[in-house]
């Protein structure tokens, strides 16, 4: 009986011991790293420039359109441009998630930044078995602020960071409820800033889930030094 509650505490620590390793950046899938609904211009602002994570640390990339995602802007073309939002990013293996950082949308003032956001996780990486991380919206706040210390110029915060507390997934996906100015994306096609999201930068952060082979590879590990200290 002992012996049996000594292997299983074994077990228990060695499982432990993996998800206990250090939080690491996770990195994207090779392939399809990031997708979203639309984007505004595949060239200046694509779903990819918001898993680029230069775009993430940069202290100016708001000065450039090109270090953002946007969704499709058409409020020019008579239609309300893209009414469901989302951007979704994948990753190469399957991770226990600790935070995300996220820098907001931070051209202009500002205000076509994400706001109200259902954030959802996938385990397979797949698109068929998203799955809420949260019971509620995340809320992100602007990614721009007057800094009237400097004439009132617009400068970045900091990165929004949210955290996940192990929530295991292989790729995360956002629902965009609203942008910073409130709107939900299908107020009439004359109002400039009610077809448009945005987001500069996202990382993530993690663990590796270790294989089953892995554990059980522990578990014989743990087997085998009982057997080394108390024969049969």
């Amino acid at each position: 009986m002992y012996k049996a509650s000594f292997v299983l505490l074994t077990c228990v620590l060695a499982a432990a011991q993996v998800h206990a390793q250090a939080v690491e950046l996770i990195p994207f899938r090779d392939t399809t790293p990031v997708a979203a609904s639309s984007a505004y211009n595949n060239n200046s602002r694509p779903p990819s420039a918001a898993c680029d994570i230069d775009n993430l640390n940069s202290a100016t990339q708001w000065m450039s359109s090109g270090f953002r995602w946007v969704d499709r802007d058409d409020h020019d073309k008579g239609t309300t441009g893209d009414n469901s939002p989302w951007i979704a990013f994948y990753f190469d293996d399957l991770y226990v998630l600790d935070h995300m950082n996220v820098r907001n949308f931070t051209e202009s003032d500002g205000g076509r930044g994400i706001k109200l956001v259902n954030i959802w996780v996938s385990v397979t990486g797949n698109d068929d078995d998203w799955t809420p991380a949260f019971a509620e919206p995340v809320v992100f706040t602007s990614g721009v602020y007057q800094d009237w210390s400097n004439d009132g110029k617009w400068t970045p915060y900091d990165p929004q960071t949210v955290n996940f507390n192990g929530v295991e997934a292989m790729a995360v996906k956002f629902e965009i409820l609203s942008n910073i100015y409130s709107n939900n994306f299908k107020t009439p096609e004359d109002d400039v800033n009610a077809t448009i999201a945005g987001v500069g930068g996202v990382q993530f952060f993690g663990t590796p889930v270790p294989e089953p082979a892995t554990m059980t590879l522990l578990a014989l590990g743990g087997l085998a030094m009982l057997r080394r200290k108390w024969p049969a």
